[in-house]
């Protein structure tokens, strides 16, 4: 009397077959994910840098750090580009803020880290090119071979 089953042989090519499908599909969905994460931090970066801009026009000056983005109340100095030099400890204008509820992180770099909010924020250049500059934390490039610093 033959036993209801599978046998080792069938059971040998199901696991085969499956393993073959797993080795396609796994690099497109690890390249997928990875191409989503460059997209939020082009678009997070997007909105970090409006505010820095929105924050620009209403007070005349950049703020000193990112988080006085979320917090309008404190504005005792700011940094303003006067005939292209940088005056630090500038007074700024009346604040319309907050201009972000709440930090804005990158998906890439230390998550932890809500002090800077994750953002390469230049606050030491003295040019006006590079006073202001907020740029992606992450090293490397992304999925389609772009640097993450040329964000």
């Amino acid at each position: 009397m033959r036993q209801a089953g599978f046998s080792q042989i069938e059971v040998l090519t199901a696991v085969g077959i499956m393993a073959l499908l797993s080795a396609i599909a796994v690099p497109s969905v690890r390249q997928s994910w990875e191409r989503q994460r460059a997209a939020v931090m082009k678009e997070r970066l997007a909105a970090v840098r409006a505010a820095v801009q929105t924050y620009y026009r209403d007070t005349g000056c950049f703020p000193t750090a990112l988080e006085d983005l979320a917090n309008p109340g404190a504005l005792p100095y700011c940094f303003r580009l006067e005939s292209g030099t940088v005056n630090y400890g500038a007074t700024p204008r009346r604040s319309n803020g907050p201009y972000v509820y709440e930090p804005i992180l990158a998906p890439y770099g230390n998550q932890g880290n809500l002090v800077d909010w994750n953002w390469i924020y230049d606050t030491e250049s003295t040019s006006a090119s590079g006073f202001g500059k907020i740029s992606a934390p992450a090293t490397g490039n992304d999925p389609d071979g772009v640097s993450y610093a040329s964000y």
